[in-house]
C-alpha cells in the first residue's frame, strides 16, 4: 500500500524509505520530520568536479612542465664534450664515445620534442592526450633500454646496477601512470577536447 510523507505529503511508493521529494524518512513522527538535518556535502559531483586538471594529475602537469627543462639541461652538460678542444684527443681515439653523446643528445632532443607535444595536448585538454602520454613512457623505457645498452657496450667500466638505476626511473613511471591513464575517472573526464 503506497503512503505519503508525513512533511510535504508527496506520494511515496511501497519499499521506499526516504521521500525523493524532501529527504524525509518514512515512518519519522511529523514533529521528527520537521526538524532541519544539514545535508551531506559529496566529495564529488559524478563527473562535474573530476573535469580539471586536479588531484594526481597536478603531479602530471608539474613533470610536464619540468621534464624539458631536465632534458635541455642534459644536453647542455653532454654538447660540450663534443665541441671542446681538450676533449677532441679522447673522441679521436674512441669514436664510440662521439656516436654514445650523439645519441643521448638525439634522445634528448626527442623527448624534448614530445614532451612540448604533450604539453599542449595536456594543457588543451585535448581527448588523444593519455593515449600519447602512454606512448611517451613505453618510449621513454624503451630509449633507456637503448641508451643504456650502447653505453655498456661502449663504456667497460658501466657496471650493472648503474645501469639498473637507470632503468628504474622510466619503468616505475611507466608502471604508476600508465594504469592511472588507463582507468581514471578524472583523466576521462578531463581530457575531452
Amino acid at each position: 500500500m503506497a503512503s505519503s510523507c508525513v512533511k510535504c505529503s508527496t506520494r511515496l511508493d511501497e519499499g521506499c524509505f526516504i521521500c525523493p521529494n524532501c529527504g524525509t524518512m518514512v515512518g519519522q513522527s511529523p514533529a521528527a520530520a520537521n526538524v532541519a538535518v544539514p545535508a551531506a556535502k559529496p566529495g564529488f559531483k559524478m563527473f562535474s568536479d573530476l573535469n580539471s586538471i586536479g588531484g594526481w594529475l597536478i603531479l602530471v602537469a608539474f613533470g610536464l612542465v619540468v621534464s624539458p627543462f631536465a632534458c635541455l639541461s642534459t644536453i647542455s652538460t653532454e654538447y660540450p664534450l663534443l665541441t671542446r678542444g681538450e676533449h677532441q684527443p679522447v673522441l679521436g681515439e674512441h669514436v664510440s664515445f662521439a656516436t654514445l653523446i650523439t645519441l643521448e643528445i638525439a634522445i634528448n632532443a626527442v623527448f624534448i620534442a614530445g614532451l612540448l607535444c604533450l604539453n599542449f595536448l595536456f594543457f588543451t585538454k585535448k581527448k588523444i592526450f593519455p593515449k600519447w602520454m602512454i606512448v611517451y613512457l613505453l618510449a621513454q623505457v624503451f630509449l633507456s633500454v637503448v641508451d643504456l645498452t650502447a653505453a655498456a657496450a661502449v663504456v667497460s667500466s658501466a657496471t650493472a646496477p648503474a645501469m639498473i638505476a637507470g632503468l628504474v626511473r622510466p619503468i616505475v613511471g611507466a608502471l604508476i601512470w600508465i594504469p592511472y591513464f588507463s582507468t581514471s575517472k578524472r583523466v576521462k573526464a578531463t581530457f575531452v577536447n
